[in-house]
């Protein structure tokens, strides 16, 4: 029994030892690792301050930079400003001038349409005049060559009749044993009322001096008289299936021109077939 002790006294005081030594072991090597520590804090603080101090030095350059870039980017839009002003300025004289010179070249074109329409409507009124007076000249030369006619015929007319009664009283004359002495004066009485009378013109009375009413009535009533031509009656045919139209569409639709459709439009209105209503054009 006391050997087991002295055993286990030996034994525990080998451990006492043993845990003595990982202490100070232990304790060593806190110390060592503390140490370290410290210097590693001591050199991250000092490389810290450095890297803060760099970073102000740059922050601090930076901002000095982009204050010189936004002193300079504030100086190029002032100039830009100033370009712009004045180029608007520049623009707007511009605008006046060619404002003004715009107006007077608008003024002069339309003084000289003024005068071109003037002058067409001036031409177109000749025309038409010159029309009126040769459609009147050529009607009268009609009228006087059918009267001429009516009379020829009337007189071939007479002659047919006579030989027809001589011709008669000759086959009565053979048929019937009528005497020759009245046949011969029945014969002379045919011949007779078979001359040919030339109708002698009478001298035309002289007129009374119209009034420019009665005129344009007479004009309207000689208008009605002489039928459409093709192109009025085209375009009074092409009014009827619309609901009205302008000038401008009747000439592109039938393919015509602007002086001859204006033409046949008068006439037609003359003639009452067709009304305008606000530049358009409707069939009666």
């Amino acid at each position: 029994m006391t050997a087991l002790k002295e055993q286990w006294q030996q034994a525990r005081e080998q451990r006492q030892v043993e845990l003595q030594q990982r202490r100070e072991q232990l304790v060593q090597q806190l110390t060592q690792l503390t140490a370290q520590r410290r210097e590693k804090a001591i050199a991250t603080a000092t490389d810290l301050q450095h890297y803060i101090a760099n970073l102000q030095a740059n922050v601090t350059s930076t901002r000095l930079q982009n204050q010189q870039a936004l002193a300079d980017l504030q100086a190029e839009v002032v100039a830009m400003a100033a370009d712009v002003q004045a180029s608007l300025i520049e623009i707007r004289q511009d605008r006046q001038t060619w404002s003004v010179e715009m107006m007077e070249q608008l003024a002069t074109e339309a003084d000289a349409l003024r005068q071109t329409v003037h002058q067409f409507l001036t031409e177109t009124a000749d025309i038409r005049q010159e029309q009126a007076a040769a459609l009147q000249i050529q009607l009268k030369s009609d009228r006087q060559a059918q009267i001429e006619d009516v009379a020829v015929f009337r007189e071939s007319l007479k002659t047919s009749l006579a030989a027809l009664k001589v011709f008669r009283q000759q086959l009565k004359a053979s048929v019937w044993g009528v005497s020759s002495a009245s046949v011969v004066v029945d014969t002379a009485l045919a011949a007779s009322q078979a001359t040919p009378s030339i109708p002698h013109p009478e001298a035309p009375a002289p007129k009374p001096q119209a009034t420019p009413t009665e005129v344009a009535k007479a004009n309207a009533l000689e208008a009605l008289k002489t039928p459409l031509t093709n192109t009025e009656q085209t375009i009074l045919d092409y009014l009827k299936d619309t609901d009205g139209l302008k000038v401008i569409d009747i000439e592109q639709a039938l393919l015509l021109q602007r002086l001859q459709t204006i033409d046949a439009l008068r006439t037609l209105q003359q003639r009452g077939l067709v009304i305008q209503k606000e530049r358009r054009y409707y069939a009666a």
